[in-house]
């Protein structure tokens, strides 16, 4: 087996880490390539940020938490040893939905991308509160005074959108969650859930510019009108998991804190 290694060097003692998991791979006879293209397998080192670096790639993931929750993890840091478990085929790949967005600006798409946990409409440098509305299907379905909006996958469900009081969903169900921040509305600040195959439009009625996040990344502009289109995307990301670990016990585990 051929394994590509994706290293977050941002991570304290990482060179440490990494010399670890290479010595065990070398034990395992399990083959380093430089080559994504190549290999059979892609190692994340680091935790969920670093697999969400990768989301979407067409080759399994196996992320090592050296992080704090590490949600979407199979291994903890103290656990590389179990990666001898790969030569003996012991694991399952556990495929994820991820959805798509485009920003429609004018009729025109301005920028699209895929995610795996959430994309955000946020205030950014703005002290007041946005203004926006929310479309299903191409029909209106609220209208919100808030510090934003979520619109979060299954596997997003226990990130920032569990944060802003939004539902647990189940990681490898399809659904997808909308949920927003801080709502001024007594009757319209809970989530709603829906089908991927449901049409999401967001549609900024700020003057001032507000902002889109991708699983955290990048920061895209928002202008007055324009329109946020989240469908469900056509890439996965496909998690490698080396041991049985039910929803309840990761649950209990990362999130009773």
């Amino acid at each position: 087996m051929k394994v590509f290694l994706y290293i977050n060097k941002e991570k304290d003692s990482i060179d440490e880490y990494e010399l670890e998991l290479r010595r065990i791979l070398l034990d395992n006879d399990l083959v380093v390539t430089e080559s994504i293209e190549e290999c059979d397998l892609m190692i994340s080192l680091g935790g969920d940020g670093t697999i969400l670096s990768i989301a979407g790639s067409d080759k399994p993931i196996l992320g090592i938490n050296l992080g704090h929750l590490g949600y979407m993890t199979a291994l903890e840091k103290n656990e590389m040893h179990r990666l001898s478990e790969l030569s003996g085929g012991s694991f399952e790949i556990e495929e994820r939905m991820m959805l798509k967005v485009n920003l429609v600006r004018n009729g025109k798409c301005v920028y699209e991308n895929d995610f795996l946990n959430e994309a955000v409409l946020g205030r950014g440098d703005i002290t007041k509160l946005i203004r926006f509305s929310v479309y299903l299907d191409g029909k209106k379905a609220a209208y919100h005074k808030a510090d934003g909006m979520i619109v979060s996958t299954s596997t997003g469900s226990t990130a920032y959108s569990m944060a802003a009081g939004g539902p647990i969903l189940q990681p490898n169900s399809k659904m997808v969650a909308i949920t927003p921040i801080s709502s001024h509305s007594l009757t319209l600040s809970r989530s709603l859930v829906v089908s991927p195959k449901t049409e999401i439009t967001l549609v900024s009625e700020e003057q001032e510019k507000v902002l889109l996040s991708l699983d955290g990344k990048d920061a895209i502009s928002v202008e007055c009108g324009d329109r946020i289109i989240v469908t469900e995307s056509e890439k996965t990301t496909k998690l490698m998991k080396l041991r049985e670990r039910s929803f309840c016990d990761v649950l209990y585990n990362k999130l009773s804190i």
